[in-house]
Formats: structure tokens, C-alpha cells, sequence
């Protein structure tokens, strides 16, 4: 079983961020960009008094939003595999991960798909029992369990993302993900807890927001903040999970 130091790992990332700082901050600033699109799209709404009118315009802002979620997967597995390279000392450049990220998006969507799934299923169950819950002392417990319960399946499963793109080809991804970070989930944790810090924070002001009550620029504004804001972000969340998946298979 190998042991991974959540501070090594977290001083080879800066370092390395530090190294490449203007490729990785490209490669991030495109992401941020792509989400920052489909937040405008996502808050827009079509009303041109003819129904057909509305229903078609949705329909196409809808397959635009698709469209670019898509791409954005892609870009990011792109991101993923070209990192990957060069902390394994292979010259790859981008526009050859990026198309070799046709093969991997529909990979990562899947490890995705069960990563959610195996965290919002149970914050579920946990909900609708807080929704039968009177007291409200009980209900705080239920809040501390729910995000006790998600972080720990975040930590437990998130790493299998990582495993589904560099490892396209291995069938029991979860598994596979489970006994690497065997032994490693406090440090793992840790490189976590400091990676996340800053969306972790946005989604808890975000969750005590009322922002229906603001405008569409205002809603412009606050997505475009928290998107540029996250460029500097992106390559250490990549770049730390690479690192940690270098150390653990490193023979």
C-alpha cells in the first residue's frame, strides 16, 4: 500500500503551477469562459408572445447549452490528459488531448454520472427525512449529517473521475479508485478540503442566498466573478489529483 503526504503533493502542485503558471492559466481561462457562457444562456428566458417563437428559441438555447457542456467536459479531460503528460515527462500538446478527449468525455460523463450519484442519492434520503423532522435542534443534526455524509463519499469517490480519463480503458474504475486511495483518505481529505476551499465557500454563501431575487446582470456578474476568480483555481484541483494519481501507481 502506498502513502501519499497531503503536503507534498500540495508543494509539487504550487511548484509546478508556478512553472507553467501563463499554459495552465490559458487552458483554465478557456473553462471559466465556457462556463461563464453557458450561465448567461442558462439565465436567459425567451418570451416573444407567440408560444411556437418561445418554445423553438428555448429549444435552440437549449442545444446550444448541451453543446457547450459537452465541450466543456471535453476540454477539461483535455486538460486532464495533457497535464498528466507533462508531469510524466511526455510532450504532448494540447490540440492532440484535445482530440484524443473524444474518447475520454464520454468516459468521464460516466464517472461523473456515478460520482453524483452516489453522493446526491443518499443527501436524498437525508432531506426528505429532514422534511419530517420538527424539532429544530434534529434538524441542524440532520445538516451536520448530510454534509458529514457528502464529504465523506466526496472523498471516497471523487478520485474515480481522474481514474475514468487517465485510465479510459479499466472497467471496475470505482474499484480501482477505492484501492489506490486505500490508507491515503486523510490525506486525500486534506488536498481536498484546501483544493475545494474556495468553490466549498461559494456553494455555503450560495446556499443562504435568495438569488432569485436578483437580475440577470446581477446573476451575470456574480457566475462571471466566480468563474475568473476560479482560473487561478482549476489547475491546482488538476494538477494535485494528477500528482496523487502519479504517486500512488509509481512503481
Amino acid at each position: 500500500m502506498k502513502k501519499i503526504s497531503a503536503k507534498e503533493i500540495l508543494t509539487e502542485s504550487i511548484k509546478l503551477y508556478k512553472q507553467n503558471f501563463f499554459r495552465y492559466i490559458k487552458m483554465s481561462g478557456v473553462l471559466s469562459l465556457i462556463n461563464i457562457i453557458i450561465s448567461v444562456l442558462s439565465n436567459m428566458l425567451f418570451d416573444f408572445g407567440n408560444s411556437w417563437v418561445t418554445i423553438a428559441l428555448g429549444t435552440l438555447n437549449m442545444v446550444v447549452i448541451v453543446t457547450l457542456f459537452y465541450n466543456y467536459v471535453r476540454f477539461y479531460c483535455a486538460v486532464i490528459n495533457n497535464i498528466y503528460n507533462q508531469v510524466s515527462n511526455n510532450e504532448v500538446k494540447f490540440n492532440e488531448s484535445f482530440w484524443y478527449a473524444r474518447r475520454l468525455a464520454p468516459k468521464f460523463l460516466v464517472g461523473g454520472i456515478y460520482l453524483l450519484g452516489m453522493i446526491i442519492v443518499p443527501l436524498i434520503i437525508i432531506f426528505f427525512a429532514y422534511g419530517l423532522i420538527t424539532s429544530p435542534i434534529l434538524k441542524w443534526s440532520v445538516i451536520g449529517l448530510a454534509i458529514a455524509m457528502g464529504g465523506f463519499m466526496l472523498v471516497r469517490y471523487y478520485f474515480i473521475i481522474y481514474i475514468r480519463t487517465i485510465e479510459p480503458d479499466t472497467k471496475n474504475f470505482i474499484t480501482r479508485g477505492i484501492l489506490l486511495l486505500k490508507g491515503n483518505y486523510i490525506s486525500y481529505f486534506v488536498i481536498l478540503l484546501i483544493t475545494f476551499f474556495y468553490s466549498t465557500a461559494y456553494g455555503a454563501v450560495m446556499f443562504f442566498v435568495n438569488t432569485d431575487n436578483f437580475t440577470l446582470l446581477e446573476n451575470i456578474i456574480r457566475s462571471s466573478a466566480y468563474n475568473i476568480i476560479n482560473i487561478f483555481i482549476i489547475p491546482i484541483i488538476i494538477v494535485s489529483n494528477v500528482l496523487v494519481y502519479q504517486k500512488l501507481v509509481a512503481k
